[in-house]
């Protein structure tokens, strides 16, 4: 599968809802950023699959190595938030010089919160592959993404 990368500024928002591949809960989220301010110099990324699935890093939490993602593909729109597993744990960058403690790999855990909106066992199995896919092949484009990289993923 290849994940295709769209990287631009806030400012340029408007030139990328003009495109017409836009799933419509998409560009509801991209007009009101579900309510959170965005500051005009921040870059946003999103990273679509030949399905047509759209995925947006959006941040992360350092305290509790956390990586959240917006996910879209026709009707169905969630949350994701992916962490490292705590099994094993290991200190990626003993020097404290990379953030690779930042990585979610080799094993990473992902939660679904579809609190806001529920997903169907069928759309809960489609979001699951296409995010797996994502995150061991696609993700590795994105300016959070830190090696290393995931290779296996667990869903909570």
């Amino acid at each position: 599968m290849t994940w295709t990368m769209h990287r631009f500024k806030q400012t340029e928002i408007a030139a990328f809802q003009a495109r017409e591949d836009l799933p419509p809960a998409m560009r509801e989220f991209l007009v009101t950023n579900g309510g959170v301010p965005v500051m005009s110099w921040i870059t946003r990324e999103f990273l679509v699959n030949d399905d047509g699935v759209w995925i947006e890093p959006w941040g992360s939490h350092g305290a509790g190595w956390i990586t959240v993602f917006f996910y879209w593909h026709g009707d169905v729109r969630t949350k994701l938030e992916a962490r490292r597993a705590s099994e094993g744990w290991v200190d990626y960058d003993p020097s404290n010089k990379t953030e690779a403690n930042f990585a979610l790999g080799p094993r990473c855990r992902v939660w679904i919160d579809d609190r806001h909106h529920p997903l169907s066992d069928d759309q809960q199995e489609a979001v699951k592959a296409h995010v797996t896919e994502f995150l061991i092949n696609g993700f590795k484009q994105s300016q959070l993404a830190l090696p290393p990289y995931p290779e296996t993923v667990v869903y909570l």
